[in-house]
């Protein structure tokens, strides 16, 4: 065939410039073999249709595949036709012989770089974008390519909404299947009520076809491919309406060319994205808006098409996957349980790991075959100095991971990383803690991190380690972890990695008769003694085997003010009393405040009075916690009774802690001598302590009931 024979003459009066105001007012050509030619309205075309008919639509949408590059004053259309792989297209350029490799075109700080030319106006471009898809990028500087058959120079508004169908969907097409542009929503309903089936499959039309033919042998000409999905549910009553000798009227020529392609022995055969993405081909990844199509649906191989996607180095393929059709992140294979994370280290595809864990993959699944962590992963793969590794290290560890779980031959991550990288690597470990929103989590983080590593296994040797490997696994709790217990001691905690150990018990004692929590404290370390309590579940009341020390008594001794207030947030007991000498913590922060009158006693004192502490206590010797306070600081620690009197939740325990608090002055109050007044224990001793209650019932709300306080002291 010659091209020749297909040409005719067609006049440009009969090519239309713009839309006619109403779609389905265009003109309709009625043909039949042997039946003269009708010319008839669009709208009309419900007249031709009977009852049973079936009706092929091509639901592909047009994307603004169209850009304008601007080169020494001259632009240059550039159409995109296919995606190959990431951020890299194929296209069309209009006129080519203006561009070079190399040339770069600037899009507010968004870059297109010209690859290579390959003939025939083809070329091949990256995208060098700032937190931008590609798709994202198009809506925003691409333009709707219009057919070269429309000349007109003035871009409408309307083209946008005209020149797509208005059942289209599925983004992909560069150019509209237009056979179904004069089909209204009206129209579709009118089709439907006269009970024709319609069905719809996706052809996305490239930009092939506003290539002119340039050979006179057709045979000779080069057709661009294109890609088209026909599901299993479609595929099957198209052939049940062939089977039943129904008429299919196949919509335009796009849908005509995917039945006509996907027909193999006179029946139509459903495509499989499966097969197409395990090749690396994801054309027709956009075409799964199919209600019926589980996009995360593993094949026989037992894998997704997420998996495909990291596997085959798409992450921008994988991030569409995930964020517009809620595929999920951490899927597992079925054999080996492997993450599309563990693929994509292991592939050392840096740009898939960070889309990932941008979408929220979990760092620290572990695969079903090995128990690997993605970490275990990065880190055998920098000792082989592969050179992605680094970086995808320190993007594992600003995710979170935990570099404390043991795979299954009992390997940590880090077993394998000498002191050098860890060197490089702390600085992640503080962006993964200050990305924190807030101040809590911040705090949480940095519990969390301190206990994982802090110089991980290392232990200051040379070489790295696995702690477990140094320790006998048959000695008693506090022998058996004795590193951590001598490490601790001294204020070296990096040692807590090994709380994530099953056997470890975080409450044990060491041989000096003292829990972690208590060396926390004592070195002032109170986001550790914090994390201990919290996410460690350690007793914040545990007690010496030696005295019956608590964590609250070697805060207070070590007049460390920070620890106070955390042991005292995670609900410490400020009352405990040691068992040699009576003591209450408020008994010990007395005494240092009348020996050292310092401004750490000073609030430590008000630290515990507003949790609580009772006054009233005695210690073995008799003597009440505020013996050793001079009579003059009362005045400053009042607000400090009232503030643990106005922190009740309710007005009930508002009112129960007044009534508590005015008898616990009441029976240690001084008139500047160094016995309890006589008038006023006598009070107490006399039983007229209900009188005096129901009077501070009724006075509860009035500012005399403060005033009685100070009087009272």
């Amino acid at each position: 065939m010659k091209l020749s024979d297909f040409d005719f003459p067609l006049p440009n009066s009969l090519i239309a410039q713009k839309p006619a105001k109403k779609r389905e007012n265009s003109n309709l050509l009625i043909a039949g073999a042997n039946n003269p030619l009708v010319i008839d309205k669009f709208h009309n075309i419900i007249d031709y249709l009977l009852p049973g008919d079936l009706m092929v639509f091509n639901d592909s949408k047009v994307i603004k595949a169209k850009l304008i590059l601007n080169k020494s004053e001259k632009k240059v259309e550039l159409y995109l036709n296919k995606q190959i792989i990431d951020n890299q297209w194929y296209g069309f350029a209009k006129p080519s012989k203006r561009l070079n490799p190399g040339d770069q075109f600037d899009f507010d700080g968004n870059k297109i770089i010209i690859m290579q030319k390959l003939g025939m106006g083809q070329v091949e471009v990256k995208f060098e974008l700032l937190n931008l898809t590609v798709f994202e990028f198009l809506e925003k500087y691409g333009e709707t390519p219009l057919p070269p058959y429309i000349k007109r120079k003035e871009f409408l508004s309307e083209d946008i909404s005209r020149y797509q169908t208005v059942y289209s969907k599925n983004p992909g097409a560069v150019a509209a299947p237009t056979a179904g542009l004069h089909f209204s929503k009206d129209l579709l309903a009118s089709i439907k009520a006269k009970k024709v089936d319609i069905v719809f499959i996706t052809l996305h039309v490239g930009a092939g076809t506003f290539l002119p033919v340039k050979t006179d042998d057709i045979a000779q000409h080069k057709m661009h491919s294109e890609y088209y999905q026909i599901d299993k549910i479609t595929a099957d009553k198209i052939n049940k309406a062939k089977k039943d000798n129904k008429r299919i009227i196949a919509v335009g020529t796009t849908s005509l060319r995917s039945l006509e392609s996907s027909t193999i022995a006179g029946q139509i055969q459903a495509t499989n994205v499966f097969d197409e993405a395990e090749n690396g081909d994801f054309s027709n990844l956009a075409l799964l808006n199919n209600p019926d199509f589980e996009v995360d649906a593993l094949n026989e191989k037992g894998c997704s098409l997420l998996h495909y996607a990291i596997g085959h180095n798409n992450p921008s393929t994988g991030e569409h996957l995930i964020k517009y059709f809620h595929a999920n992140p951490n899927i597992a294979t079925v054999q080996s349980g492997r993450v599309p994370l563990h693929l994509a280290v292991d592939t050392q595809n840096i740009n898939s790991v960070r889309m990932l864990l941008d979408c929220e993959a979990d760092p620290n699944i572990q695969a079903k075959m090995g128990k690997n962590t993605p970490m275990h992963l990065a880190a055998a793969k920098h000792q082989h100095d592969s050179p992605a590794s680094l970086e995808i290290l320190k993007l594992l560890i600003e995710a979170g991971t935990k570099v404390s779980i043991l795979n299954s031959a009992s390997l940590l991550a880090v077993d394998c990383l000498d002191s050098k990288t860890f060197d490089e690597l702390l600085p992640s470990f503080t962006k993964y803690i200050d990305t924190g929103n807030t101040v809590e989590e911040k705090q949480k983080r940095l519990g969390e991190t301190i206990s994982e590593l802090i110089f991980a296994t290392q232990y200051y040797s040379p070489e790295p380690a696995h702690p477990m490997t140094n320790l006998d696994k048959n000695m008693k709790t506090h022998e058996k972890y004795k590193v951590v217990f001598d490490k601790a001691r001294e204020g070296d905690f990096s040692g807590l990695i090994l709380l994530n150990h099953p056997d470890f018990e975080a409450n044990a004692l060491d041989g000096e008769g003292y829990s972690l929590l208590h060396y926390a404290v004592f070195h002032d370390y109170d986001n550790i003694g914090e994390y201990l309590i919290s996410y460690r579940h350690v007793n914040p009341n545990i007690a010496s085997i030696n005295n019956g020390e608590v964590p609250l008594h070697t805060a207070v001794l070590a007049q460390n003010v920070d620890s106070v207030k955390m042991l005292l947030d995670c609900e410490a007991d400020p009352n405990i009393q040691f068992n040699d000498s009576g003591n209450t913590a408020l008994h010990l922060a007395g005494a240092i405040h009348w020996r050292e009158d310092s401004d750490a006693s000073l609030n430590i004192l008000k630290l515990l009075i507003k949790s609580g502490a009772k006054i009233s206590i005695h210690n073995n010797t008799g003597l009440l916690a505020i013996d050793g306070v001079d009579p003059d600081i009362f005045e400053e620690l009042l607000p400090s009774f009232s503030e643990y009197i106005n922190t009740g939740s309710t007005l009930e325990e508002k009112q129960e802690r007044l009534i508590e608090t005015i008898f616990e002055l009441v029976f240690t109050a001084r008139y500047n001598s160094p016995e309890p007044s006589t008038e006023l224990t006598n009070c107490v001793k006399q039983q007229k302590a209900k009188e005096l209650v129901e009077k501070l019932q009724e006075m509860y709300e009035s500012e005399f009931a403060i005033e009685l306080l100070v009087f009272l002291i």
